[in-house]
């Protein structure tokens, strides 16, 4: 298992209780896990170019492309598909990478054979040699002290069909178990990704269905934008984690997060125990 380790930033922890906390949504890239490049689908085109090389070859594929070229042109698709959502509405298109795999099998040609079993298996290839993932540090021991003093658990992320599973293997201990199924939401069943809000409006639907209010949720994640603004306008309570700074988004210019304040701010998961002192 990979075995990175965060990289600190310059921010200092805010950290004081809020009582009225009943549920706590993580996002996944950057927050629950170290993220290589920082979150799921990154533009990290060198890194990605040589991964993608190496998937081809372990699954015996090849290209009259050079490996950029190739990439290049899956990028393209993704982005073709973007402008699609555009087109109908949709801001912040989210893709099913597994159909963005078959259609690039397609594209090139280097596949005659390559059903959505192969392309399955070779997103999940591509993607843990393209964005290498372990825990957060304290990431586990949270979870478990959250579910312990009676929080429901959450997860709201851009993401995609793998995350359950790295989730699962990062994690360890049947800990992805303590989260409630209904409350977790990933962006490529949606077809929308963050700072888009299908996935909190879903969230907050639910929530309402048992009685809770946005402002018993507290939302916790490493973006200013995606994260911290989009929660925080829909009325739940906030927490930006500044534990590494591969991941920390502070979208410092951005007029969409002008003058949004965390609740609080972590440095690391641990700080999580003294903002949620029991239900």
């Amino acid at each position: 298992m990979n075995s990175m380790k965060p990289i600190a930033t310059d921010l200092v922890a805010l950290i004081e209780p809020i009582p009225d906390i009943r549920v706590v949504i993580f996002d996944v890239y950057g927050t629950l896990v170290v993220s290589g490049t920082g979150d799921v689908g990154s533009t990290d085109a060198s890194s990605h170019a040589q991964a993608l090389d190496a998937s081809m070859r372990s699954f015996g594929l090849t290209s009259a492309l050079s490996a950029d070229e190739a990439l290049r042109r899956q990028r393209d698709l993704i982005a073709e598909r973007h402008q699609r959502s555009v087109s109908t509405g949709v801001d912040h298109g989210e893709v099913d990478i597994v159909q963005v795999w078959i259609d690039w099998f397609a594209a090139l040609g280097i596949c005659d054979d390559c059903d959505t079993e192969t392309a399955i298996a070779f997103a999940v290839d591509f993607e843990s040699r393209s964005n290498p993932t372990c825990e957060m540090p304290g990431a586990a021991d949270a979870i478990v002290e959250l579910a312990n003093k009676g929080y429901s658990l959450g997860i709201v992320s851009n993401a995609q069909f793998f995350t359950h599973q790295m989730l699962d293997r990062c994690l360890g201990g049947g800990v992805i178990g303590l989260f409630d199924r209904d409350l977790v939401y990933f962006s490529y069943r949606f077809g929308q990704s963050k700072p888009g809000t299908i996935m909190f409006d879903r969230l907050i639907e639910l929530l309402g269905g048992r009685g809770l209010s946005p402002h018993e949720a507290l939302y916790v994640g490493n973006d200013m934008l995606n994260d911290v603004a989009t929660a925080s306008r829909l009325g739940m309570r906030t927490a930006l984690f500044a534990g590494d700074a591969r991941s920390l988004r502070l979208r410092e210019g951005d007029e969409r997060v002008k003058g949004v304040r965390p609740d609080v701010i972590l440095t690391h998961l641990n700080q999580l125990q003294a903002v949620c002192r029991g239900r």
